[in-house]
């Protein structure tokens, strides 16, 4: 008895599908076998590249296998996002990525890459905030008294961040737009300079990062407004969000997590996520990354995929109404 041709293609398709499944979990059960690369898009000894050394250390004693940094500092991280978006799709070559993956496509005319078609979720790390700091020139003390002190300058009012067009520079932008005032951003060549020129209040407003920002709080050179993320910074457990004093839409915080090449096997991604989460559950690890003002994630990989999607919809509009470009 013949069998119905769509039967057999049916059939025919199964078994290699099933070949193909099989394959993925072989691999994964083998995985790792050779050393794990974390790509840090960003010079050594930054925030980046003390996570993913610190987190590469612990999952490389878990799994028995080296885990190795490699820096590839350039073009606001599109250097090592392009070379990563390149690479096999196998597991040994992962991003350490955080704002500019989705800050960057609106940035920038045309990128080697595509931040959702060319990457497979791996896992979101951790998040921190950014404070909103004033020089005590600035009258005001508390959020409301900024905004209605920055309207009355309509617009003769100066700030600064972290990096420019990153993150912080957007929570200065996204709160501009939300409150309904300007002011103007003054680019540095680093957050240090930037930090500088705040202390001696010649740019009297910054978004800095919590744990630069602290040692200069407490001695009383700049004064806390507020921090940009929807709950309030453990280290900082005074300060009120920016939700809190009537925003509740501006929430912002840089991140970090790890990304993998399109079409890496689930398996291999799964076990990827389950070696990191392990780590960063670790206290000692938990307490080290909040000494540093960083809250754990350890996100699965479809909560990362939700979050990136979520940040590509936010900042697509902030970023053309503030018309700021990389290139």
């Amino acid at each position: 008895m013949k069998k119905n041709p769509m039967v057999r293609r049916i059939a025919t398709a199964a078994l290699v599908l099933a070949s193909i499944a099989g394959g993925s979990m072989a691999f994964a059960q083998s995985f790792p076998n050779k050393p794990v690369r974390l790509i840090v898009p960003a010079a050594a000894g930054g925030g980046f590249d003390l996570i993913a050394r610190m987190l590469g250390e612990r999952v490389s004693t878990a799994w028995g296998n080296p885990v190795v940094i490699e820096n590839r500092p350039g073009g606001g991280h599109v250097v090592a996002t392009g070379f990563v978006a390149k690479s096999d799709p196998d597991g040994y070559t992962l991003l350490v990525c955080g704002g500019n993956h989705t800050l960057n496509p609106f940035l920038h005319a045309s990128l080697p890459y595509d931040t959702q078609k060319d990457f497979e979720s791996v896992v979101l790390l951790a998040k921190t905030p950014f404070v909103l700091v004033v020089h005590p020139s600035i009258p005001a003390k508390n959020l409301r008294e900024f905004v209605e002190y920055a309207k009355s300058r309509k617009g003769d009012l100066n700030f600064t961040a972290t990096q420019p067009n990153g993150a912080a520079h957007l929570s200065g932008e996204l709160l501009k737009r939300t409150a309904g005032f300007d002011m103007t951003f003054i680019a540095y060549k680093g957050s240090a300079p930037a930090l500088q020129d705040v202390l001696a209040g010649r740019v009297p407003v910054m978004f800095d990062a919590p744990v630069t920002a602290m040692p200069h709080l407490k001695s009383g050179a700049t004064r806390a407004l507020a921090v940009t993320s929807a709950s309030r910074e453990a280290a900082l457990p005074d300060v009120p969000t920016i939700a809190e004093s009537g925003y509740p839409t501006v929430d912002v915080s840089a991140w970090v997590a790890l990304v993998a090449p399109a079409r890496t096997p689930v398996a291999v991604t799964e076990k990827i996520n389950a070696g990191f989460v392990q780590a960063l559950n670790e206290p000692d690890v938990r307490a080290k990354l909040a000494s540093q003002g960083w809250t754990v994630t350890a996100s699965s990989r479809q909560g990362l995929t939700d979050f990136v999607k979520a940040e590509l919809d936010r900042w697509g509009v902030v970023v053309r109404a503030a018309k700021l470009r990389a290139d």
